[in-house]
């Protein structure tokens, strides 16, 4: 609140009737006031004679009006007490008596914290007009999102330090289109609850680090900061494209959304901002003109990676909706008693002429063109729904194992894409396995940690894939929850001819055993192999020597003949 001499008091005695009981109040309670009109206009408090009431008051009632001032300045007229109700039909705001010592007293310090408090709240109110002006020069009323003022100012710093540390930086001019039913309603009131959606998809495409802000109504543009080469801003650009592939339900209308981004890049095609921006830009317009769901570069390069990219990635798509992929199932097997106990779900890419894609290079193309969420979706969709099928035509309580990709492991939402496909396919939790790379699982412990205590929520088993490649230390097995260890089949293979390889499983069982975690043996080919497994403690198997992957009917077939 606002010290007393900040108030500004103003006498005029025009005739100078005033006794000096009225000066004399003011400066006991600590308030000075001056004594010339000039002053009246910055006024808050105004005492004044009837001689300079009939003079200045309608000027004073004016600025009121004028200034949107609901209360000050506060007037007073002092008078012999007879015409003070025609002085507040006059507009003065209260009337005091020259004559009554102590109502002087009592009313001079009521009107002094009152206009003060008043003014404090007018200054509290003013103070929250600037935050909130300032707020919405600077934020996108719709998105939350930075508008272009805040966002042209981070760019400037992020350049400044990417030309110090010689780092890359991307521009990402990303164009949406909403559809309904295949026609264009971007801008319609229906699609007003959909911007927010549109950011949160939007932001989680790319780090906590990156900025996003709102360009117009139905363009974006995001900074990739500190990226490692100008091709990773193609990776972001398709994990964009892809999260935005599945329709947008709400109010149930069902909305189909298509994306054209356009990329430059620091310092490829300048160090300016606004260059950048135009850049940029102008890669989008390049963009639009090859069709929905594209994106380009501004340098032209660049562009005939895209298209080979592209191309890449409309073939995945397409491979989903052609029913080009299949799975299939090889059996995890006791190693006691031989028994089924599960099945490695594995996937299969075959194009129509018959040609066949490597295992290892599907996941490496979904990888470069972001599309590993999609495909590891329908892979689990597929594994599930089978599994499901086995269980309810009583071929035993199988469990199911899926690999979890790189990509996957830096997913913030997998565990709901996990819970949503066991509650659409009635699967119990407790069947799914997931195996995730030793390699890869220790590249980020802390996040890998969240990822799996995530998955471990939901009732899933974990195995930890491919250990002993890194040849780690096993103390990492204390960090994580987890249910089985599958030792890579790189040690299988000549565990019989070479004792580094036979001591190293043995120390992997016999760690495992110690923290009551089951061991799998990956990669059997030989009688030789099993029994020396057996001999070690190991608790499952895989490999060709039961069973080769099998393709559903057959697994079935397979599961029958074993009963």
């Amino acid at each position: 609140m606002e010290s007393k001499s900040d108030l500004n008091i103003v006498i005029l005695n025009k005739n100078e009737e005033f006794s000096p009981l009225l000066p004399n109040t003011l400066k006991e309670l600590g308030y000075r006031a001056q004594y010339s009109a000039e002053s009246l206009l910055q006024a808050d408090l105004v005492f004044m004679d009837e001689a300079s009431a009939y003079q200045w008051l309608n000027l004073l009632l004016k600025t009121k009006k004028d200034a949107l001032q609901i209360f000050l300045p506060f007037i007073v007229v002092l008078n012999k007490d007879l015409d003070a109700e025609r002085w507040l039909d006059l507009g003065c705001d209260d009337v005091l008596s020259k004559g009554e010592a102590q109502q002087t007293i009592t009313k001079v310090k009521m009107l002094a914290n009152l206009v003060n408090k008043f003014k404090f709240q007018i200054d509290k109110m003013s103070s929250t007009l600037k935050v909130l002006n300032t707020k919405i020069a600077y934020v996108d009323s719709d998105t939350g999102l930075s508008n272009m003022i805040p966002f042209l100012e981070e760019i400037k710093r992020a350049l400044a330090i990417s030309h110090r540390r010689s780092a890359n930086l991307a521009i990402l001019h990303v164009y949406l289109q909403i559809h309904d039913k295949n026609t264009f309603i971007m801008g319609s009131a229906h699609t007003d609850g959909l911007l927010q959606v549109l950011e949160e998809r939007l932001s989680a495409c790319v780090r906590d680090s990156d900025i996003v802000a709102r360009l117009h109504e139905n363009e974006f543009i995001i900074a990739l900061l500190d990226i490692r080469k100008p091709e990773d801003a193609a990776a972001v650009s398709n994990k964009i494209i892809e999260s935005f592939a599945k329709p947008f339900v709400k109010d149930g209308h069902e909305n189909t959304i298509t994306i054209n981004i356009g990329i430059s890049v620091f310092p490829e095609n300048g160090s300016d901002a606004k260059v950048l921006l135009k850049e940029a830009d102008l890669a989008m317009h390049l963009a639009r003109a090859h069709g929905q769901n594209t994106y380009q570069y501004s340098m032209p390069p660049f562009n005939k990676q895209v298209d080979i990219q592209s191309q890449t990635s409309k073939s995945l798509r397409n491979a989903i909706v052609n029913n080009e992929f299949h799975m299939v199932y090889q059996p995890i097997v006791n190693i006691m008693d031989n028994s089924i106990v599960g099945a490695e779900g594995l996937l299969r890419w075959v194009f129509p002429n018959g040609e066949r894609v490597l295992p290892t290079e599907i996941f490496n193309l979904a990888e470069e063109t972001n599309q590993t969420i999609s495909v590891t979706e329908w892979v689990l969709k597929m594994a599930c729904r089978q599994i499901k099928i086995w269980h309810e035509r009583e071929l035993t309580k199988l469990k199911i194992s899926i690999n979890i990709s790189r990509q996957i492991l830096q997913e913030k939402y997998f565990s709901l894409t996990v819970s949503d496909i066991l509650t659409k396919t009635g699967l119990s939790p407790k069947y799914l396995e997931f195996e995730i790379s030793e390699k890869w699982l220790l590249e980020n412990i802390d996040y890998s940690q969240l990822f799996l205590k995530q998955l471990k929520n939901l009732g899933v088993k974990i195995a930890i894939d491919s250990v002993g490649e890194s040849y780690a230390s096993l103390d990492y097995l204390s960090l994580f929850e987890v249910d089985f260890l599958k030792i890579s089949k790189a040690f299988i293979h000549n565990i019989l001819t070479d004792a580094n390889n036979y001591a190293r499983v043995e120390a992997i069982v016999k760690r495992a055993n110690h923290c009551n975690i089951q061991v799998i043996a990956v990669g059997i080919e030989t009688e030789e192999q099993l029994q020396a497994l057996q001999k070690l403690g190991c608790h499952e198997w895989q490999g060709y020597y039961f069973s080769k992957p099998l393709h559903p009917e057959d697994f079935s077939l397979f599961l029958r003949s074993k009963r």
